[in-house]
């Protein structure tokens, strides 16, 4: 311990970044509590004890759970660290405490910890602990206890019981190691969020946009143009909504674009970090907690967050693809062909900015899949980009390029004819009218979100002055869903449309980090941060190499291990290497979105016999690779029992030998909650076909069963696109905003 003077010394040379972390990862963690921690009725019943209900202990008792809980993640009391870092650690536990404690769901976790003698009745072995340690409450406990009551919830064979642990264990992982203690035990220096001048960058870069076609009729609750009709009224502006909206406007059309999330201004701020710009708060499960998956929720989408890695559509796996959905009768013949694609590819690459590195960008993090993928007679490949290249951004805090910068920024001040864009406004359901038995799409009802209070975030760019909670009905001609494999599947649920193949047969691109240590430096953050990729086993055996690079508090939760072990791991973070293994997964039927009973998204997601089979290899070719490259010990997110003999490995240590990669080839069993899996790619909730027996949109992407609505994104895939979907999906939606245009000149003269 410390003296309280110290302690207020080193809080005020520290405000500032503790500042941005409250500022920046504070607000999210109530989002990221409510998916992970409550994110089914089975857990909820779990963490709210039918005994414990209406029951609300003083805030005492529950800060003091807050506090143990703390304290065994991150191991606070045992660790070998300086007054001042531990400083950073307290900081981000009340941090932490201050964001949570009005959390309903959150009262209702901590209670579930002061009463574990209720949840013992789902663990003999925690039973038997619990008796023998004859304390219920987890604050109470020795520390030793409380570590061992955590690894007993993580490794029974409950799976609500892992749920809880490994939900907790994110939560407070998060809140520790994504705040200045991380970078502080990890020996970075956190790249800067916001632009250092950032109110005078803001004041300079915002475009001045033109006035508004539209009108808000606050009374009516109607959003409607001062004269006639709105042509295409496009919900979601990811890569396809971008482009669609882009091309139509450029055609004459008059369009709305509208999206739920905030709308940054490009260059104000590094998008890729704030959990605001993603769906949840940056971390939805799925039901049995198998899978932590990432979408986008910003003006932009996937475009603004993600870390630019392009895959062009004539890519070798991605043409195998699509000539499957041809021979199964998916898509018609003359859909997608190659050349129809390589044209609009080459729109894509020249209006999105998109580019190849060179070898000289490839970083000693990336050096380490260039390096062991050619000592084991791979290919190693480097990326095509969106981003710009090292030196040339208009930015100091970020390189990207989206479909905001490309794309929206220039249809939005064409003084012709305005884009209008929406940002912040939540799609609720599509209103339909009837011709005969057919629904025909007349426009959608939406309602206003709270906005993002932060630097760089540009709220009502057109001056509708929407205020939280307004309700607003929009007509249009047409209705045209780009709201990602969430997102469109969702809002057709809620409409009420009749097709039992909205939202089934989801696939993810599954994906797994294989961590390596080294004894040289590879500060995995410098330099451009991913450039390499190995495609050798993408059709054969449909899984890539991808190189990767996160934060200390993405290494922190992909750790198992108890809070010692996760901090000795941050520790060398500077001398890891990392890269992903992807797996093209398979569409099954029990794999798909659902709508819970208050209508939010939930999914099933869980790997089939086969995807766990050829993931198992795929992981182990991984290990082995990074052994190649000359790691010294290799990690993965597993507490599985992998190498056989009672041993618990990794277990939050290394394997030390690439011949225990043949033991994870056998035995690693993907058990929810024990093994991390991640994904990035959802797609598939709204298959394109040629029936609507099977599918949900037709070639056409038209929505079976009605008129005047599309779907256009990653939903419409009807299994894995074969890569990283981004540019693929620009293309699409390029060959329908072409299609269109072309019917529309033809029908009316435009």
């Amino acid at each position: 311990m410390f003296a309280e003077d110290d302690e207020r010394k080193i809080a005020s040379t520290t405000s500032h970044e503790a500042a941005v972390f409250k500022r920046v990862v504070g607000a999210s963690l109530t989002a990221l509590l409510l998916v992970a921690i409550c994110g089914c009725a089975a857990f909820q019943s779990l963490a709210v004890p039918a005994s414990m209900r209406g029951m609300a202990p003083a805030d005492e008792a529950f800060h003091g759970v807050h506090d143990a809980l703390f304290e065994t993640f991150v191991a606070l009391d045992s660790l070998p660290i300086d007054v001042e870092t531990r400083a950073l650690a307290l900081t981000a536990r009340d941090h932490l405490w201050a964001a949570q404690a009005p959390s309903p769901e959150f009262r209702s976790a901590l209670a579930a910890m002061t009463r574990l003698d209720v949840v013992a009745r789902r663990s003999a072995r925690l039973r038997r602990f619990v008796a023998h340690a004859g304390e219920h409450r987890f604050d109470r406990l020795a520390a030793s206890d409380r570590t061992a009551v955590i690894r007993i919830l993580s490794e029974c064979d409950n799976n609500s019981l892992r749920l809880l642990a490994a939900r907790l264990r994110m939560l407070y992982l998060v809140g520790a190691y994504a705040s200045p203690f991380g970078t502080a035990v990890a020996g970075v220096s956190p790249r800067p969020l916001l632009h250092p001048q950032i109110e005078d960058f803001v004041k300079a870069n915002t475009p001045r946009f033109p006035a508004s076609w539209l009108r808000y009729d606050r009374a009516a609750g109607r959003l409607e143009p001062a004269s006639g009709e709105i042509d295409e009224l496009i919900i979601g502006s990811g890569p396809a909504g971008s482009v669609l909206a882009h091309e139509l406007a450029r055609a004459g059309h008059r369009v709305l674009l509208v999206d739920q999330g905030p709308f940054v201004l490009p260059g104000s701020m590094d998008t890729r970090k704030p959990p605001q710009l993603e769906e949840s708060g940056g971390v939805r499960f799925s039901t049995s907690g198998s899978v932590a998956f990432r979408s986008a929720e910003a003006v932009g989408g996937g475009t603004t967050v993600n870390i630019d890695l392009a895959f062009p559509p004539t890519h070798a796996s991605v043409q195998h693809q699509i000539e499957s959905w041809r021979r199964e009768g998916r898509i018609p013949p003359e859909q997608f062909t190659y050349e129809a694609l390589d044209r609009a590819y080459a729109w894509v690459q020249a209006s999105v900015g998109t580019r190849t590195p060179t070898e000289a960008e490839i970083n000693r993090n990336n050096h380490a899949l260039w390096d062991g993928a050619r000592r084991r007679g791979l290919h190693p490949k480097l990326y095509d980009l969106n981003s710009y290249a090292p030196g040339a951004s208009p930015s100091p805090v970020t390189d990207k390029r989206s479909a905001v910068s490309q794309l929206l920024f220039d249809a939005m001040r064409d003084a012709r004819n305005p884009l209008a864009v929406l940002p912040e406004v939540r799609a609720v359901r599509v209103l339909f009218g009837h011709r005969g038995r057919t629904l025909v799409a007349t426009g959608v009802a939406l309602v206003a979100r709270p906005t993002w209070e932060a630097q760089g975030v540009l709220h009502d760019p057109l001056g509708f002055g929407l205020r939280p909670g307004d309700s607003v009905v929009v007509r249009a001609r047409r209705v045209v869903l780009c709201a990602g494999t969430i997102g469109s599947a969702t809002l057709l649920l809620a409409s009420g449309i009749s097709n039992p193949n909205i939202g089934r047969g989801v696939v993810a691109h599954i994906a797994m980090p294989v961590i390596g240590e080294f004894e040289q430096r590879i500060d995995a953050l410098e330099g451009t941060l991913a450039s390499v990729y190995v495609d050798d086993h993408a059709i054969a055996d449909r899984y890539f190499f991808e190189a990767m690079a996160a934060g200390p508090e993405y290494l922190a939760i992909m750790t198992p291990g108890d809070g010692r072990q996760i901090y000795q791991v941050v520790r060398a973070y500077r001398n890891l290497a990392g890269f992903g293994v992807m797996l093209l997964d398979t569409p099954a039927p029990t794999n798909r979105i659902v709508l819970d009973p208050k209508g939010r998204p939930v999914i099933r997601y869980d790997l089939g016999s086969k995807d766990r089979a050829r993931m198992r290899l795929a992981v182990a070719e991984g290990i082995r690779v990074m052994f190649a490259a000359g790691a010294k010990r290799v990690l993965i997110p597993s507490s599985e029992n992998l190498l056989g003999s009672g041993t618990e490995a990794p277990s939050g240590l290394f394997m030390s030998d690439s011949s225990q990669a043949d033991e994870v080839a056998k035995r690693l069993a993907f058990i929810p909650n024990r093994t991390a899996l991640t994904s990035a790619h959802l797609q598939g909730s709204n298959k394109m076909g040629t029936s609507p027996t099977n599918s949900v949109v037709g070639p056409d992407h038209h929505v079976w069963g009605t008129e005047a609505l599309y779907v256009m994104d990653s939903s419409i895939f009807p299994s894995s696109i074969g890569a990283n979907p981004m540019q693929s999906i620009y293309t699409f939606a390029k060959l329908l905003a072409d299609s269109w245009i072309s019917d529309s000149a033809a029908t009316h003269g435009r």
